[in-house]
């Protein structure tokens, strides 16, 4: 169960799949603070979210073979990833030594 000083990060392209706005609607109830991850546009999610992160990458073509916006929504990710390992960098060292140690 989320609580208030938690991430949930929700990825949706069009940033209308009805899962992942009924998934947010659920977190947005928690008081966890909220982000979502989708294209540029005037989208259900975007307007959902606590953050609204939206990248500009257009896929065209097959969709199964359309790579771009997932790696772009992955990097994303990572970026949100490491902003919070640095701003608890403290917290997490007596963790990773436990891990380290074995």
């Amino acid at each position: 169960t989320l609580k208030k000083n938690e991430l949930a990060v929700f990825i949706s392209y069009s940033g209308n799949t009805k899962e992942v706005i009924e998934a947010a609607k659920l977190a947005k109830e928690t008081e966890a603070t909220v982000v979502g991850i989708t294209m540029v546009g005037n989208n259900q999610l975007s307007k959902l979210v606590d953050y609204s992160i939206q990248h500009s990458s257009v896929d065209r073509g097959i969709k199964t073979f359309s790579t771009r916006s997932r790696v772009v929504q992955e990097n994303i990710v990572d970026m949100i990833f490491i902003g919070l390992v640095t701003k608890r960098k403290e917290q997490l060292n007596k963790y990773y030594s436990l891990f380290m140690s074995r």
